[in-house]
């Protein structure tokens, strides 16, 4: 249902990038009747993606109770530069928060995925294609969104 452009896992928080597919294509993936009411379908599939993990790791840590605080913010892209601005926050979260010197050494986040050519369910052609090519994706990532402008 979703294609995955970038996530950073940081140790009280993550963030994910997802696009969401067409109106019709859900519809056909939940062969439900287009009655339905898409962002609540979307809704459901994250709280069912939340409720397992958490569970997962619980039964991992041995431990009970609610793992996340919050519920999760969805905010719409509505361009294309705004998205690339947050793929390049994202993946330079971890040094801001001071984890690492260099994005390529946190290996919480897609950025050394899109880097790779080992298979994975990130939208790797996507997101090279976005920053125009592989160098300009490494070139772009080189210094902090703040400083870039791209903040």
């Amino acid at each position: 249902m979703v294609d995955v452009y970038a996530y950073c896992l940081m140790p009280n928080h993550f963030h994910l990038i997802i696009k969401v597919k067409s109106r019709n294509e859900i519809l056909d993936f939940s062969n439900e009747n287009s009655d339905i009411d898409v962002p609540k379908i979307i809704s459901k599939q994250f709280s069912h993606f939340f409720n397992s993990y958490a569970q997962a790791y619980n039964k991992q840590q041995n431990r009970k109770g609610s793992l996340f605080n919050n519920r999760y913010k969805r905010i719409e892209i509505i361009s294309d530069e705004y998205l690339i601005k947050l793929i390049h926050y994202i993946h330079f979260n971890p040094v801001e928060a001071n984890l690492c010197k260099k994005i390529s050494d946190w290996r919480y986040s897609s950025y050394n995925s899109v880097l790779s050519e080992k298979e994975t369910l990130l939208a790797r052609d996507e997101v090279i294609k976005m920053f125009s090519d592989v160098n300009n994706f490494i070139y772009c990532h080189q210094i902090p969104p703040s400083i870039s402008g791209i903040n």
